[in-house]
């Protein structure tokens, strides 16, 4: 029960795994998922659904519950286990996961598989925290996405190896960093997924 419908991010498809959310930052007033309660009223871990990358037969770039958060405090380590369980046997496909609680996946000391694309939702320059986050978890692509949107952005960021950004578009491979200095410009160009 992929959703080849919902195609965020240049993404393939949506694997709503999880779905609902709750407040945990001013900016989540503009979020999709709880502008949309009545659709997703609770955070729900869809174990009916869980299985659905196992029979999908080409290679996918899947988007990870995009409807929720993934690492919401709701879904349970045991939950976590069996999801990333699917994707470490579906090395074929490609996971972008993108949350606003990283955090938990230092605390939990989840195991990141190399299929995984693992990002921040960034919603405005009070968020860089978000960017230190990212910056502990070893993960081999790691993403920041600006949204959900709430002021212009400075794009004088920390230093952190970024391989792709995005805002609310299709996924941008973030290009000319310089890991040896405090800045690095940032170009974009579209995606390649042979990068």
């Amino acid at each position: 029960m992929l959703n080849f419908k919902q195609q965020d991010y240049g993404t393939d498809c949506a694997w709503d795994i999880v779905t609902g959310c709750t407040k945990c930052a001013p900016a989540c007033k503009h979020c999709h998922v709880l502008r949309c309660k009545t659709k997703y009223p609770e955070v729900k871990f869809h174990a009916e659904k869980l299985e659905s990358p196992l029979y999908a037969a080409m290679p996918l770039l899947i988007n990870v519950a995009p409807n929720g958060d993934l690492f919401h405090p709701e879904i349970n380590k045991k939950q976590l286990f069996k999801i990333f369980d699917v994707i470490r046997q579906t090395p074929q496909h490609q996971y972008l996961i993108l949350t606003r609680r990283p955090q938990r996946i230092n605390k939990l000391k989840l195991p990141i598989p190399d299929n995984v694309w693992l990002g921040v939702s960034i919603a405005d320059k009070n968020e860089w925290n978000l960017f230190n986050e990212l910056k502990n978890i070893q993960v081999q692509t790691k993403v920041v996405a600006f949204a959900p949107a709430s002021n212009h952005y400075e794009l004088n960021m920390p230093l952190l190896p970024i391989h792709y950004s995005s805002s609310y578009g299709n996924l941008k491979h973030v290009h000319n960093y310089n890991l040896l200095d405090m800045h690095y410009q940032l170009e974009y160009f579209s995606m390649n997924r042979h990068l």
